[in-house]
């Protein structure tokens, strides 16, 4: 099983690790700690679940989740899932998480360490990050809403 550490909030020592692995990792805008800071800024009542996943001693992926109430239920989903156009783990580009048992094993003790929710609702996210197969649509039974296209635009 892979390691893990849930963080709660937006400590400092979750903010070096998030802006460590940004630099490591396809990252989109909806996936940067200065996006996911602004969100939970303006949010109220959301219970944050930063999950920090390791593969030996190394962040391997961070899972920004969160906790809202939907009228009498509660939610776990992706932070800002309302408010991005994509959501998704954030995953480092040379550390592999396609062994589905050990990413599932891992994902099992990650729900039983989070606590109480009624139901788990990942929306719009893509099945591939850059190159990386996004494990929560490979290895998950999960129904296609609609198509994501994406513009790649020069950096100037």
């Amino acid at each position: 099983m892979y390691k893990f550490k849930i963080y709660e909030s937006l400590s400092s020592e979750c903010e070096k690790t998030w802006r460590e692995l940004e630099k490591k990792s396809y990252l989109n805008y909806f996936q940067s700690f200065d996006y996911i800071r602004e969100v939970i800024n303006q949010e109220k009542k959301i219970k944050i679940k930063i999950v920090v996943i390791y593969l030996e001693n190394q962040v391997a992926a961070i899972l920004p989740l969160e906790i809202k109430n939907y009228y009498i239920f509660e939610i776990l989903q992706w932070i800002g899932t309302h408010k991005s156009d994509i959501c998704n783990p954030i995953i480092h580009k040379n550390i592999s998480l396609e062994n589905k048992f050990l990413f599932l094993d891992t994902w099992k003790e990650i729900l039983n360490k989070i606590g109480r929710f009624d139901l788990i609702f990942f929306n719009n996210q893509p099945s591939l990050i850059e190159e990386l197969n996004n494990p929560f649509v490979k290895f998950f039974n999960t129904k296609n809403f609609s198509k994501i296209y994406q513009i790649l635009l020069p950096d100037t």
